[in-house]
């Protein structure tokens, strides 16, 4: 995520890429937020969706290419839908 700032990136293709696959599997988890008796809030699923825009992510994953890109906007949208 530093890349868009950092002249050097300081993490690999293949670590960002572990990255957002991690953040890509937490993303599916709030599909699930606001079910009564889950653990995941609305809140906490503002807050992540929040901190991606923040941080201009999807420009990062874009960058990526589709093995990493498909899954994470797959997981995006089917947390809002």
């Amino acid at each position: 995520m530093l890349r868009l700032y950092a002249p050097s990136p300081p993490y690999s293709p293949d670590n960002l890429g572990a990255t957002f696959s991690t953040i890509s599997d937490r993303l599916a988890v709030l599909k699930q937020a606001g079910v009564p008796g889950n653990e995941v809030s609305i809140d906490r699923a503002l807050s992540v969706l929040d901190s991606l825009v923040r941080v201009r992510s999807c420009v990062v994953v874009v960058e990526l290419g589709d093995a990493v890109a498909i899954p994470f906007f797959a997981a995006l949208l089917g947390a809002m839908l």
